[in-house]
């Protein structure tokens, strides 16, 4: 469940950033999931997907 939920929000940072209605969540419920799937806040998150995938930023 962990693995599917973060490849889709991977698939939604690469075309930008979250269109948070196809997650069905709220900001903050979304934030609280990344935080306790990842253990990283969602600027922590970002940054280190940003540098991991430098041609999607």
């Amino acid at each position: 469940m962990k693995q599917s939920y973060r490849k889709r929000l991977k698939s939604l940072l690469v075309s930008h950033l979250p269109h948070l209605k196809e997650f069905g969540v709220s900001k903050t419920s979304l934030f609280q999931k990344i935080k306790s799937i990842t253990g990283q806040s969602i600027v922590e998150f970002i940054r280190t997907f940003r540098l991991k995938n430098p041609s999607s930023s």
